[in-house]
């Protein structure tokens, strides 16, 4: 019998996680696996209404908006740290996913680190954000369906305060999973860095 995971997706601002990852997300949920998606800030107003309908559609009921602020992330590091060693002991999540060590941005290089230090004994895996990213190692890839890639599409459309910036460009999210399917021999894929990979026994089947 397939086991129920529990994953926590941690972005540092709302989208962040649809972008890095929305397709794996909606493959999740899709396949059984508990979900929980934590954003540290709301840059601009009616991010949150933005973020509730991406939720929607991605099927994830528990989430929550931080009220973090934008570029400061870096002064309040230790209320960060306190926050996610709480949250790893009341979730308990069996993977987390979150920003790469390579990020150039200030504050998703906070999650990165903090998140580090409180999920010592949990699988991590980080997403791709490429236009943050001087370097990425593609080290783990997540094959996704044309289903899968709609969610993913449909999700960032509901970031209508975001519609102009260029990493929104369908077109652009689409070639990146379409590159990275090439890699592994599908049409569509996410790749990961792999932070920390726990052979507990415990498989996390998709």
């Amino acid at each position: 019998m397939k086991r129920t995971n529990k994953v926590l997706l941690l972005a540092p601002h709302t989208d962040d996680g649809e972008l890095g990852c929305g397709g794996t997300l909606a493959r999740m949920v899709m396949a059984g696996h508990q979900v929980k998606y934590v954003a540290f800030c709301a840059p601009q107003k009616n991010l949150e209404r933005e973020l509730e309908r991406a939720m929607g559609i991605l099927g994830i009921d528990d989430f929550s908006i931080l009220d973090h602020k934008i570029r400061n992330f870096d002064r309040q590091r230790q209320d960060i740290l306190d926050m996610l060693v709480g949250l790893n002991e009341d979730y308990v999540p069996d993977l987390v996913l979150l920003p790469s060590v390579h990020d150039m941005h200030q504050d998703h290089t906070v999650v990165y680190n903090e998140g580090l230090r409180a999920f010592r004994k949990t699988s991590i895996l980080s997403y791709e954000l490429p236009w943050n990213h001087l370097t990425f190692n593609t080290q783990a890839f997540i094959p996704l369906r044309v289903e899968h890639m709609k969610k993913k599409l449909q999700a960032l459309k509901c970031y209508y305060t975001q519609r102009d910036r260029d990493y929104m460009a369908k077109d652009s999210i689409r070639s990146t999973a379409r590159a990275r399917g090439m890699q592994i021999g599908t049409k569509y894929a996410e790749c990961f860095e792999v932070v920390r990979w726990i052979m507990n026994g415990r498989s996390f089947q998709l």
